[in-house]
């Protein structure tokens, strides 16, 4: 009797050994790879060319963190390349040619995908590329789209899958389980992260109305009064129920003292925070202020924020959610692991890679507005029969100005020659390197991308805030934390460093009140000042207002006229200086100290937690330049070894300040001296005046 064969009909006959040769296959290919980026490790960053050597120094130090981010990294790109390579044995394996012919298909796919994420996050792969490589995607980007691209790597991958399944002979079970495995993969990618079965069920309660207060870190008032680079704000002002204040300024143009002045309503002397490296003592007290004060009324408070928004987890101000990125040594140890192989990252640029390395957005290369309001999406998609307050942050503006495509191409010159295609941060040594006007053009055409980026989010959190019905009942603030400075008649680029022009402490405030709310709106043209949100904000949402040194704005807020607008006095001061050399003036004018090398150090008992060495905490904070804004004019006080300077300037005639006034308007001069001075024995507990110089305690 003839024993009948079973015939096989796909020459994978033992599935689980193919499985475990093509993983070694594809492990060993990853291993290989990784060997040969290990160059690009010693690509320079904005804290200079020693960069690659601190790197190792914290991968030393934190070898846990960098062994998790490393085989986490590695089961990424085994996700993705497991299948390639089982999709190429299979093809190889066939008789027939065309089918032999797609084995390169996953190579094609990579490409295509690495294309992409150049395209859309070029200044991710800025250090790893060369001179010329940038000049040719900067043009080559204003012809291909990132999306297209994209859209043609799916088609591939669509492609390789559906002639695995019908080449395979693989039986209806399998074949089903495999189907279901491609949808879910492709659902990942493609949809957003708003759950399509959760929708919000959102208070429509008058006397508590919902509450979104979106910032954008580095937002100039001029920026954001340009229609074409803020069209979602110019229609945010145009209606009748937003109020617009056009002379407000912040008391520190660094990110982590002037939230606390916000979210606290009191001036940074007395949070403690003046500088963007606080003790962990200060982090762990509990701040009473606008989030504790909601959070008791019954507010559900959250926090969204990219790379600037490392701020929020470091401090307890009431948040019950906070999502954003955390800067600690451990952290900056496991972002240096994923952008150290930048091969890697097109399999880590989608939305399962933002989802399990999170780490990445830590990167200032990486602020992607769009991906920040789908979080906030998100997140508002949860609320559930309570008011919310939302705060959202975005970094897009910040520099290096690593707008994503096309943003950062909008504003820029196609015919640049280099070297800042797609983002440039300041000197460190602020003054050293001589930039042309053309490159300057360009600067200021990358800040233009990333403020344009983010109105865009914001229109599409906005349009959402629609579609759920509840945009009329929300209160709506628009604001930042800090100008930025770009080459204004001379001056530098940055922020934090000095206090001449408007154009670092005065921002954008924007108020959207709540449908039939007692205040109408219009154009406010006093002075406010951001310990003046707090207060003001609690009582247009009818909350009392815990004790803090802002001013309620409500009731010189229309429709009511018939109060004199109040005459507030703006204080601001400088931050922390990164270098102790440079040719612009505050660094020839100035107390000195270490760098910010020597100023800082990390404790590993509290995560490697980054904080200011505290014997220079009197001297950093004795250092600092001070100004006081009331109405017209402006003092500033500085700091020297010779003694201290004051210098006056007319805001309206000198926006610049560039003309000092001091001697021709003496009196002026001496009234806000004494105002000054007046405002610093008030708020300054452990410094004190001696002939005019504020010395420490």
């Amino acid at each position: 009797m003839k024993t009948r064969h079973r015939r096989e009909s796909y020459p994978l006959k033992t599935p689980l050994c193919t499985l475990l040769s093509s993983t070694g296959i594809a492990s060993g290919s990853i291993l290989l790879l990784a060997l040969a980026q290990l160059s690009f490790f010693q690509s320079d960053s904005f804290l200079g060319a020693q960069a690659g050597n601190l790197s190792r120094e914290m991968i030393y130090l934190y070898p846990f963190s960098a062994f998790k981010e490393a085989g986490s990294l590695f089961l990424i790109c085994l996700m993705w390349i497991l299948p390639s390579v089982i999709f190429i044995r299979h093809c190889l394996r066939q008789k027939a040619v065309l089918l032999r012919r797609l084995a390169p298909t996953p190579f094609i796919i990579w490409c295509l995908s690495l294309l992409a994420a150049n395209i859309r996050y070029p200044a991710l792969f800025e250090p790893y590329t060369g001179a010329s490589i940038q000049a040719t995607l900067y043009r080559l980007a204003r012809y291909l789209n990132p999306d297209i691209l994209d859209g043609a790597s799916f088609l591939f991958i669509a492609l390789c899958l559906l002639t695995f399944l019908l080449t395979s002979g693989l039986r209806k079970l399998p074949a089903l389980l495999m189907i279901a495995a491609i949808i879910a993969i492709f659902l990942s990618l493609i949809l957003p992260d708003i759950p399509l079965w959760q929708s919000p069920r959102f208070t429509h309660d008058a006397r508590r109305p919902n509450i979104l207060l979106l910032s954008v870190d580095s937002l100039r008032y001029d920026a954001s009064q340009n229609k074409d680079l803020t069209p979602n704000l110019h229609m945010l002002r145009s209606l009748p129920e937003t109020l617009t204040f056009h002379d407000h300024h912040i008391g520190v143009p660094r990110t982590f003292p002037s939230w606390l002045e916000l979210l606290l309503g009191k001036y940074a002397a007395k949070t403690g925070v003046r500088h963007m490296f606080p003790s962990m003592g200060l982090r762990r007290q509990k701040m009473p202020g606008l989030v504790s004060s909601l959070d008791d009324a019954g507010y559900h408070c959250m926090a969204v924020s990219d790379f600037a928004g490392d701020i929020f987890p470091r401090f307890q101000v009431g948040f019950r959610r906070v999502d954003a990125p955390e800067l600690s040594i451990p952290t900056l140890v496991r972002m240096g692991i994923d952008l150290a192989f930048p091969l890697f990252l097109p399999f880590i640029l989608n939305r399962p890679g933002n989802r399990w390395l999170r780490t990445l957005r830590e990167s200032p290369d990486y602020a992607d507005p769009l991906r920040l309001s789908q979080n906030v999406l998100a997140h508002l998609s949860e609320v559930r029969e309570q008011p919310f307050f939302m705060t959202a942050f975005f970094s897009s503006a910040h520099f290096p100005y690593a707008a994503t495509w096309p943003w950062n191409l909008r504003y820029t010159d196609p015919d640049y020659p280099g070297p800042y295609y797609f983002k440039k941060n300041p000197e460190m040594a602020a003054g050293n390197t001589v930039l042309s006007e053309q490159d300057k053009a360009q600067v200021r055409g990358l800040y233009q991308g990333g403020v344009a980026s983010a109105d865009h989010a914001i229109g599409q959190i906005l349009n959402w805030l629609k579609t759920q019905h509840v945009f009329d009942e929300t209160l709506v603030i628009i604001t930042a934390d800090h100008g930025e400075e770009l080459f204004d008649d001379g001056l530098i680029q940055g922020h934090g460093d000095h206090l001449r022009g408007e154009h670092v402490i005065r921002v954008p405030l924007i108020i959207k009140l709540p449908a039939h709310h007692p205040h109408s709106g219009g154009d406010i043209w006093f002075t406010s000042r951001s310990v003046d949100i707090m207060p003001t904000l609690l009582a247009l949402a009818d909350l009392p207002s815990p004790p803090g040194d802002g001013t309620d704005l409500s009731p010189w807020l229309p429709p009511d006229k018939r109060l004199q607008a109040p005459q507030l006095a703006a204080y601001s001061e400088t931050g922390l200086w990164f270098s102790r050399k440079g040719q612009a003036y505050f660094q020839k004018e100035r107390l000195d100290y270490p760098g910010i090398s020597g100023l800082l150090n990390f404790d590993p008992g509290h995560s490697g937690d980054i904080v200011l060495n505290p014997k220079y905490e009197s001297l950093v904070i004795s250092a600092k330049h001070r100004s006081l804004i009331r109405g017209d004019y402006k003092l500033i006080y500085q700091p020297t070894h010779s003694g201290a300077l004051f210098r006056l300037y007319h805001r309206r005639k000198d926006p610049e300040n560039l003309t000092d006034l001091s001697r021709q308007e003496s009196e002026q001069l001496e009234q806000l001296r004494e105002l000054l001075e007046q405002h610093l024995q008030e708020n300054e507990r452990h410094h004190q005046f001696i002939q005019h110089f504020l010395v420490g305690s």
